[in-house]
């Protein structure tokens, strides 16, 4: 990097801050390194989820388009055809479907307009900067006042996980501390103790609502030291930090953990290993097992990376892809190496 250029911001998300907890080597595989990563079919519908739901977030112009769905709970044709060609579009089996629609029903069934609060415009982006650097999205939140006249903010995220947050996870959610951050700074006028981050758990229609509240501003500081900590840590990660802190040497976690620690790495002991039925793959951890890809680069910036050279192209002129072998943990591998093939310009 010369002189007249910047240090690109290492933004912090809840998913890297968890990531480089629970695993070195599974943080240096997706943020460093930028291996190609699958996407699974949760991820796809809980994108989908967020689109259309942002698109129905419109009360003067949907609200009883909104209504007749829900009076019914069922989706208008129109809206499923829609449905289909987004799943088509992202290679999605339709046989998600029912699964996407049930997805919507819940997230339109829970107060989808926050009814008596002053509802701001949906996906709103933030940004956090100085001593640490966050940024995100806000799938829906409003600011209500209560009967002493104090001003409150009730934070709504969608997720589309398969299971529940434990106690424990709840009690030390740093994304919703991070809403939190975020909304006393947008809206400096509001109560911290008495806003909350309302998760909608998409996968549980019976019940769905999981709360983070009664945080207050002695705790958000707190969080404030842990980020600055952080960001410095990652800041400085480096190919000698990657095994300090393998998911393969750690503990199986206690029920109350949640997914993390030993489990992360799957159980699996070849890639592809299939399960007793012979038909269903085990899972295990993507960095798990050895294996080629692609990277795409300018000059020596890495851009992103794919299983297959088709997927980077066309390149730009100034672009250069490069075949490389991926080593696997070094847990499971004994020797794991990146090494890159030549590169070919266009």
């Amino acid at each position: 990097m010369s002189k007249n250029q910047t240090k690109p911001i290492n933004w912090l998300s809840a998913s890297k801050l968890k990531t480089v907890e629970n695993c070195s080597f599974l943080y240096e595989g997706k943020y460093r390194l930028k291996l190609p990563d699958e996407t699974n079919d949760g991820a796809i519908l809980g994108g989908i989820t967020h689109d259309i739901l942002e698109l129905l977030n419109n009360k003067p112009k949907y609200f009883k388009y909104v209504s007749k769905i829900l009076k019914s709970d069922k989706l208008p044709a129109p809206l499923i055809k829609l449905l289909k060609r987004k799943l088509t579009s992202q290679k999605c089996s339709l046989d998600n479907l029912d699964k996407l629609i049930s997805f919507i029903l819940v997230a339109l069934a829970y107060d989808f307009w926050m009814d008596g609060g002053e509802v701001k415009k949906p996906e709103t982006y933030f940004e956090l900067t100085g001593k640490y650097n966050t940024r995100g999205y806000i799938d829906a939140h409003a600011i209500y006042t209560d009967e002493k006249g104090d001003k409150y903010c009730i934070i709504r995220d969608y997720k589309s996980q398969k299971n529940k947050f434990t106690n424990k996870e709840l009690d030390k959610n740093i994304q919703a501390y991070i809403y939190l951050l975020a909304a006393k700074k947008l809206y400096p006028q509001i109560k911290i103790e008495k806003s909350r981050v309302e998760f909608v758990l998409l996968q549980f229609p019976e019940d769905p609502i999981q709360v983070v509240q009664n945080v207050t501003d002695e705790t958000l500081a707190g969080i404030e030291d842990y980020l600055t900590y952080i960001q410095g840590y990652i800041d400085e990660f480096g190919e000698e930090h990657s095994t300090s802190n393998l998911a393969a040497h750690q503990d199986y976690p206690k029920p109350e953990d949640g997914f993390c620690g030993k489990i992360m790495c799957g159980r699996a002991s070849f890639k592809g290993e299939l399960k007793k039925d012979g038909l269903n793959k085990l899972w295990s951890c993507a960095m798990k097992f050895p294996y080629d890809y692609f990277s795409l680069y300018e000059g020596e910036k890495l851009v992103k990376s794919a299983y297959t050279e088709a997927e980077l192209l066309p390149v730009k002129p100034n672009q250069t892809i490069k075949q490389q072998h991926f080593g696997g943990c070094p847990a499971f591998n004994k020797k794991t190496v990146n090494i890159e093939s030549e590169g070919f310009e266009f």
